[in-house]
């Protein structure tokens, strides 16, 4: 029998002094297009997940953070074979803008109680999780 094999992601919320998270709305991607997500991307190999949310940041949003001001939050099990990691982040250094276009088509703060928006569902469901605290192990579906 094959074991099973997994990918690993790295979410990061970034929460601003007004209590509003930062998403990006995904294009282009094959995964939950049109819909609002948070800054993340897959572990690369030989990388730890720290290491994978500070260079996505860069990659991403062009904002420069700290090893030390990642904040785990939320770790998620999808049914996809996925391992998802969940920073939470409230110091960081530069303005976030779009650095993909081809896979962001804009940037917004987002108000978490707020979910009128489309949102990739595991994603908001494990935000609001993380942002009141509640457990830090989460199983999805999909």
């Amino acid at each position: 029998m094959d074991r099973l094999k997994v990918k690993v992601a790295v979410y990061m919320i970034l929460l601003n002094h007004e209590g509003k998270v930062l998403f990006g709305r995904r294009t282009n991607t094959g995964w939950q297009d049109g819909k609002l997500s948070l800054p993340s991307g897959h572990v690369d190999p030989g990388e730890l997940p720290t290491q994978s949310a500070l260079r996505e940041l860069k990659e991403e949003v062009d904002i420069k953070v700290e090893l030390n001001q990642l904040e785990i939050k939320q770790i998620a099990y999808r049914k996809d074979n996925y391992i998802d990691f969940y920073f939470l982040i409230k110091n960081w250094t530069g303005n976030p803008s779009i650095m993909e276009p081809s896979k962001c088509s804009e940037l917004i703060w987002v108000d978490i109680n707020d979910t009128k928006d489309q949102f990739a569902p595991n994603v908001l469901i494990a935000t609001q999780r993380a942002l009141k605290g509640s457990t830090i192990f989460s199983e999805f579906e999909s």
